[in-house]
């Protein structure tokens, strides 16, 4: 009977035993979890201070200011409120906001960027309007025509360009006499520019020049050349060579008015075959 109680007492001892050191084990891994948890937030409040603190404490975020609009100056680098913004600016054409005006920003307006007093600034890049794209126009006259029309074209800024014929006793066919808007006058992008270009010499009449013997093509080029047109063409058997001029109507040295048709005969050659 006393075994019995012995081993039972030993039993009982050992359970004890047992859950002492599980106890002791409990709270060391309490400790440790808890140590654990005090680092992660010690180091959680490090981080967030060094967002929103800096060693004297002058830190903190601000919101980008709009500056759209506005006429640019130096003084727009400077915040009252104890910080400044690095401003850095380029220049660009606009159609439609004055010159000096803040086009655009970036960051753009309202973007939230953290300043720290001495330390880190916002850094604020403006696009500033020069105002509309402008060229002085150049002086043009005697310039031929499509010379003029190049150079103008090269300016970049899309003009209209129209021609107007005038006679002139001075400018030669073809070459520009004057401009509107006229030389020396600033020109804005899409503006419209006329071109005055010479017809040559105004002439009531002309004496008929001499076609007879001359090809068929450089008859014709001698008549538009003295203001006057083809008219009637007549192929006819000739001893000729095929295509020469072998009459005109009216004769030659007439005198008649600018734009009179002149009738011509040409030569087919010695045959001549209806059907071509």
């Amino acid at each position: 009977m006393k075994h019995r109680n012995d081993t039972r007492v030993k039993k009982l001892d050992k359970e004890i035993l047992y859950r002492q050191k599980a106890l002791k084990t409990t709270k060391l891994l309490l400790r440790v979890v808890g140590s654990v948890f005090v680092l992660a937030v010690l180091c959680a409040t490090v981080v967030i201070s060094s967002l929103f603190m800096t060693t004297d404490g002058r830190s903190r975020s601000v919101s980008v200011p709009n500056l759209i609009g506005q006429v640019y100056s130096e003084d727009m680098g400077y915040d009252s409120r104890f910080f400044t913004l690095d401003v850095g600016y380029e220049y660009s054409d606009s159609q439609s906001e004055t010159a000096g005006t803040v086009i655009s920003q970036s960051p753009s307006p309202g973007a939230v960027r953290k300043l720290v007093e001495n330390e880190r600034k916002c850094t604020l890049e403006l696009t500033v309007s020069l105002g509309k794209k402008t060229s002085e126009l150049s002086d043009l006259s005697g310039v031929d025509e499509r010379e003029a029309r190049n150079r103008l074209r090269c300016l970049g800024l899309e003009l209209k360009i129209n021609t107007v014929g005038k006679y002139s006793d001075i400018y030669g066919i073809g070459d520009v006499i004057s401009t509107s808007p006229a030389a020396g006058e600033a020109l804005f992008v899409g503006d419209e520019v006329t071109l005055f270009v010479s017809l040559g010499k105004r002439v009531s009449s002309v004496s008929l020049p001499d076609l007879i013997g001359m090809s068929e093509t450089a008859a014709n080029a001698t008549l538009l050349a003295h203001g006057l047109q083809v008219g009637e063409v007549i192929y006819c058997v000739s001893g000729r060579p095929v295509g020469t001029v072998i009459s005109q109507s009216p004769a030659k040295t007439a005198t008649v008015l600018v734009g009179t048709k002149v009738n011509l005969k040409v030569s087919s050659g010695l045959y001549y075959n209806s059907d071509e």
